[in-house]
């Protein structure tokens, strides 16, 4: 299946060095020349590889060396993870506990049912040789035990930094909850204390990518991991950089402009955030049931806003703005509105997440050829908190098939670590939204259901759009880079297929790159 609507389906592919050279060439089976490598796909289906649009590429890597949260529902669950994490150090590793952070993951506020107990002293208990530091699922608020504050240099006196908070008691002294950007101070002192090796995951990590049939991620990191292991990808994986707005000076000074670099390694946007997150009740909602989330705004003041978006307009620099609640995509597109003439917005402007969008702002976005990376396999774990805290904004959450028919060019990521980076649990999300994947759920929201075609569209001929490069990836047409995988002929199975689906053959630049099948 090309993927491309004016070539359809054909019955075979020549590739020639690293493009597709020719569509419907069956003379080729019959062909005795031992140069060319024939490929019998036994009545699976070819798609164009599949594109993350939205990951933090160097998280992912990290994940086998930090302690998974998911599925914890209490606190006891939580110290009990934390303690057998430690009962495995090496005896070695004991010596410098400066350079040993404990790192826990996926923290759901949602699901522990005494999360209010949750505070550095609990950590405290646990671990006061190492510096622990628990993240929250959606990576918006971190939870740090003593060790760790005292290391990164957090006390009373600290202020808070631009666009985040430091929890505090009443007293003064922090409560060990840094909140939105002020994850900063712990990635800062990590990345100059305890520096993680990316080449000792980068081969186990990639090889689930292909399995899953991904061959191009977008990632979004700060400036100095760009310029120090962008290249570790080269020739294995297609990665699109985009860079937090507080690194926006050195990218000038650098003289990056927007989608310039190559496939394997672009230059994209400028990464920007207009609010928080829904599980951490900072999304900014034009409505909220939930009394914790009516406080929420936005994170930049307006005249920031305005200052950035004229800022990388002056340096041919697009932007990618985090929008997750429907006030904040309004506030932005008003903006948008005065600052711009009638038309589309260049460089291309990105909108991220988009769970909250009402129907006049998604023409809005349509006109304005803003593009939409969304993360469909978000659904499936924001049903119970949108139902539980945000009914009155059910009629617009997540309206996937009303961006789709508006005609609005959308590309589908994952979030990747804050979610799983399988493309194919994406896609039942997608056409299913039922809550946690599960089978035996209704479907939720019915009404917004798209169709597997424009789910993988999604991964493939529209998402190329996300990174420019619909002109070289995104669909088998004759003349485009040869990135393609392999996948059983979904259109005769239902839709639980797609939770055990995976890629037999994953192809980047023309070269194999994970192969199950005999030829």
């Amino acid at each position: 299946m090309t993927m491309d609507p004016e070539l359809g389906v054909h019955d075979s592919l020549l590739i020639e060095n690293n493009r597709i050279k020719e569509l419907g060439v069956p003379e080729l089976s019959k062909s005795n020349d031992s140069s060319i490598l024939k490929i019998d796909l036994k009545g699976k289906v070819l798609l164009p590889g599949f594109i993350d649009n939205h990951t933090h590429i160097l998280e992912y890597l990290k994940e086998e060396r930090i302690v998974d949260l998911k599925g914890t529902e209490n606190l006891t669950e939580i110290a009990d993870r934390i303690k057998a994490f430690l009962r495995k150090i090496p005896e070695r590793q004991h010596i410098e506990s400066s350079t040993n952070w404990i790192i826990c993951r996926n923290l759901d506020q949602s699901n522990i049912r005494d999360y209010n107990e949750l505070d550095r002293q609990f950590l405290d208990r646990i671990c006061s040789k190492y510096p622990v530091v628990l993240q929250s699922k959606d990576l918006h608020t971190r939870c740090c035990n003593s060790t760790a504050l005292k290391y990164i240099g957090i006390d009373s006196k600290t202020p808070d930094p631009s666009g985040g908070k430091i929890g505090r008691r009443p007293d003064g002294t922090p409560d060990g909850f840094l909140y939105e950007k002020a994850w900063i101070l712990v990635e800062r002192f990590l990345k100059h204390n305890s520096p993680y090796d990316y080449r000792a995951s980068l081969s186990s990590g990639l090889n689930k990518l292909y399995r899953y049939g991904l061959t191009a991620v977008h990632t979004m990191e700060n400036f100095s991991d760009f310029r120090q292991y962008a290249d570790l990808f080269v020739d294995k994986l297609r990665v699109c950089w985009h860079i937090y707005d507080e690194d926006i000076d050195d990218v000038i000074d650098q003289g990056l402009t927007s989608y310039t670099g190559t496939e394997f390694k672009k230059f994209g946007t400028i990464k920007s955030f207009l609010d928080g997150a829904l599980g951490s009740s900072t999304a900014f909602l034009s409505i909220s049931d939930d009394s914790s989330s009516s406080s929420a705004s936005l994170l930049i003041e307006e005249d920031a806003l305005i200052n950035l978006i004229q800022k990388c307009r002056n340096n041919n620099l697009g932007l990618s703005f985090h929008s997750i609640g429907d006030k904040s995509t309004t506030v932005l597109l008003d903006v948008i509105d005065r600052l711009y003439s009638r038309g589309r917005v260049s460089p291309m402007l990105r909108l991220e997440h988009l769970q909250f969008l009402n129907s006049d702002d998604i023409e809005r976005i349509r006109e304005r050829g803003i593009y939409c990376s969304l993360q469909p396999y978000h659904i499936s774990f924001d049903i119970p908190i949108i139902d539980k805290k945000h009914r009155s904004l059910r009629n617009i959450a997540y309206p996937l098939k009303v961006i789709f028919d508006k005609g609005c060019r959308v590309g589908f990521g994952s979030d990747a670590p804050i979610a799983d980076i399988n493309p194919f649990t994406g896609i039942y999300s997608a056409i299913t939204r039922k809550v946690h994947l599960d089978p035996a759920e209704e479907s939720w929201l019915s009404e917004f259901l798209i169709t597997p075609e424009q789910s993988i569209n999604g991964y493939t001929r529209s998402g190329a759009y996300g990174s420019d490069s619909q002109k070289e990836r995104g669909t088998l047409t004759p003349g485009k880079l040869a990135d393609m995988i392999v996948i059983e002929d979904y259109r005769n199975k239902p839709a639980d297929y797609w939770l055990e689906a995976r890629s037999y053959l994953t192809i980047i630049d023309g070269k194999i790159c994970y192969n199950e099948l005999s030829f």
